[in-house]
């Protein structure tokens, strides 16, 4: 699915070239790159499904869904309370 993103393509675009020496292939250093940017990937969607499955572990415990609703709704407040007086 990030393939299709048009902004991580403006993104690698403008993040590569910085990376790229002229005087060498291009193939191997593109192979390099490309190996990085998706063990990086790998490694992000890793954490973020170990967070989804961790947080799905803490909500399906009965009462954690009443206490984090108290917590994001003073969070909000505060967040407004702070907006208001800013």
């Amino acid at each position: 699915m990030a393939v299709s993103n048009p902004k991580a393509w403006a993104f690698l675009m403008s993040l590569l070239p910085p990376f790229i020496n002229p005087n060498m292939t291009l193939v191997p250093q593109l192979s390099i790159l490309v190996c990085i940017i998706l063990i990086t990937e790998f490694c992000c969607l890793v954490m973020y499904a170990k967070g989804g499955s961790a947080l799905g572990n803490l909500l399906s415990k009965k009462g954690n869904i009443h206490m984090m609703s108290r917590i994001t709704g003073t969070i909000m407040f505060a967040l407004g309370f702070w907006l208001i007086f800013k």
